[in-house]
């Protein structure tokens, strides 16, 4: 495209206007000028000048051949005032450009909706991320950014088929930043055998465990289950596998406990795996953090005080902190359950260990002051 058909920031370049090794920039935002710089000299090939751009929040840095060190220029002050695209315009004939790399800047929402198949129905109690059923489109809560390269959103519902012929599509739609043209498909075949009815799958915290339950009314040529365990929700990995009773006409109980699982949010899923590979997936299930049944220390590392908090139900506990040596340097009184305890002020920088005595036993924590 030509210089007038670039919306939002646009970087004009003249390679070589004074000779070898010299290049003008001009910077644009809706072909608005907001500066210009002349013959910068820069090292390395002339011919092909190889050239990489990234716009991060306000800054646009430049770099001319050495991808590795410092930008040849960095611009401060770069907005994008209406929704459009970073472009780039070469003027002159005598050089390639041959490598253009643009970092987008990350710092947008992103809207996803999902206009449900009129085939159809009863899909308001198992969508996910707290997504909102008005009229037949699904809307989740906007995603806000820094939004990452390489990253992955998902989003699903689940749904019950009330008519088919040969297939039903699916079709989802995001909207970053005014571009409202990005879509992801998902076709269903008709009238296919399902492998796995699956009636439930469940996941709730156990003290320091998860137990994962789900259970199927029928099974088909059904291999094995591979739990899937994720802290974002989005990136998941294996967990285990449990074995399936492959072919069955009644309802089936399986169950798997996560032994000593992260106190923070955790999200499972189950994928259903036939004897031919072929995989099918469960909705996401979400384990709230497990704060409650918790001890907090923080900061840690600390500079001043440090504080300690215990969440586990006990009506009372105690603590004592011994330096590397194994010296008491802290003893404190009976503290009532879920009361916080502050010290530390006069310790010197080292490491500490923290005992939190209970009812129900003890707990170590290393702490240290800097």
């Amino acid at each position: 495209p030509g210089q007038a058909s670039f919306q939002g920031v646009r970087l004009d370049i003249t390679p070589n206007p004074m000779g070898n090794n010299t290049i003008n920039f001009s910077v644009y935002n809706n072909n608005t000028l907001l500066t210009t710089f002349t013959n910068l000299a820069y090292s390395g090939s002339y011919d092909p000048i190889n050239i990489r751009t990234e716009l991060i929040d306000d800054k646009l840095y430049i770099y001319v051949n050495d991808y590795s060190g410092a930008p040849l220029k960095v611009i401060s002050g770069i907005t994008q005032l209406t929704p459009g695209y970073v472009g780039i315009y070469a003027n002159g004939s005598q050089q390639n450009i041959t490598a253009w790399k643009t970092h987008f800047d990350s710092s947008f929402d992103l809207v996803m909706t999902d206009p449900v198949p009129a085939q159809l129905s009863t899909i308001v109690a198992s969508i996910s991320n707290s997504g909102t059923l008005t009229g037949s489109t699904i809307t989740w809560p906007t995603v806000a950014g820094p939004i990452l390269a390489g990253t992955s959103t998902i989003r699903t519902f689940q749904a019950t088929v009330t008519s088919c012929v040969n297939f039903i599509t699916n079709i989802g739609y995001a909207s970053v930043y005014g571009i409202n043209n990005i879509s992801s498909q998902v076709v269903v075949t008709c009238n296919v055998a399902t492998p796995v009815e699956l009636i439930n799958f469940k996941g709730n915290r156990t003290g320091h465990d998860a137990l994962l339950t789900w259970s199927t009314a029928s099974e088909t040529n059904n291999n094995y289950f591979e739990l899937e365990n994720s802290k974002d929700g989005i990136h998941f990995q294996k967990t285990t596998f449990v074995k399936s009773k492959g072919n069955s006409t009644s309802s089936t109980e399986y169950s798997f406990t996560d032994k000593n699982v992260p106190q923070a949010e955790l999200y499972y899923r189950l994928a259903q795996v036939d004897f031919d590979g072929t995989k099918k997936y469960s909705s996401i299930v979400e384990l709230n953090s497990a704060v409650a049944n918790s001890i907090l220390v923080y900061p840690n590392p600390f500079t001043k005080e440090v504080t300690l908090q215990v969440f586990s139900g006990e009506k009372e506990y105690s603590v004592t902190v011994t330096n590397i040596l194994g010296q008491p340097v802290e003893q404190s009184e009976l503290l009532k359950g879920e009361e916080s305890y502050t010290f530390g002020k006069e310790f010197s920088a080292g490491i500490y260990f923290l005992r939190i005595n209970k009812a129900s036993g003890f707990e170590v924590i290393k702490i240290s002051k800097e």
